[in-house]
């Protein structure tokens, strides 16, 4: 396992877990509708993290000076780091908002 992957599922992990932290306060329904949430969310990040990865490595490899290359993945690694910690605020604000919306 790689260090992308790690990283590719902590975002999905923190997208589901701010999620589920929503759950607590908000019964047994609301709880339902935050796991379904944050399912949902924590999918499209990872399938957003794959994504962007695989458009990067590629791009970086082809268009990049080997002399670039390391400085451009440090880059794609931080900008990673930063996904993660956007993928657990989007967890916890769209179920938040969701739950206000349905009870």
């Amino acid at each position: 396992m790689s260090l992308w992957d790690l990283l590719t599922v902590i975002s999905g992990a923190a997208a589901f877990g701010t999620a589920m932290s929503v759950a607590r306060k908000a019964g047994a329904f609301g709880s339902w509708i935050s796991a379904v949430v944050g399912l949902c969310v924590g999918i499209g990040c990872v399938c957003g993290i794959r994504m962007m990865g695989a458009y990067s490595f590629r791009r970086i490899k082809e268009k990049c000076l080997a002399s670039r290359q390391e400085s451009a993945y440090r880059l794609l690694y931080f900008v990673a780091f930063a996904w993660v910690i956007l993928s657990g605020f989007l967890g916890f604000w769209i179920t938040k908002w969701i739950n206000i919306i349905v009870q």
